[in-house]
């Protein structure tokens, strides 16, 4: 699992910045390997890979 991602999960949170501004990267990172989960840099949703 990397230990982040670019523009590879695209997560719809109304809240979240890359929501509103179209320039701006999606960025998450991992938070729990074993459970693979990755957290957004900007708002903090998390994103469970299936």
């Amino acid at each position: 699992m990397p230990e982040k991602l670019i523009n590879v999960i695209k997560y719809k949170n109304p809240r979240c910045i890359t929501s509103i501004e179209q320039e701006i990267v999606h960025e998450y990172r991992l938070v729990d390997k074993e459970a693979k989960i990755y957290r957004c840099v900007y708002c903090g949703a998390e994103y469970a890979v299936k």
